[in-house]
């Protein structure tokens, strides 16, 4: 599309958004017709100060799936065991 455009209209176009205007045509239109394919143009920007709002599901909605679960009692046999692999890993 933008290959049978000026270089002096790609370059107007570039410096109309705000985008730097350097470069041979073939990068020009390269670049053009990535950001048409991505959309980086044509959508406003947020302001900087703005705060994006995250919403969170309630907290109810948060559950402890390990609350119900009873762990086996440890003895020295298991300390060591641990010991060792970690030993051998590090």
């Amino acid at each position: 599309m933008y290959s049978n455009w000026r270089i002096k209209e790609l370059k107007d176009k570039f410096r109309k958004r705000g985008a730097s205007s350097h470069g041979k045509k073939a990068d020009l239109v390269e670049r053009l017709e990535l950001y048409d394919q991505n959309f980086n143009f044509d959508r406003p920007d947020k302001a900087d100060n703005e705060d994006p709002k995250m919403q969170l599901p309630l907290s109810e909605t948060y559950r402890d799936i390990n609350s119900n679960t009873i762990l086996p009692p440890l003895d020295k046999n298991h300390d060591q065991t641990l010991f060792m692999l970690v030993s051998i890993v590090t």
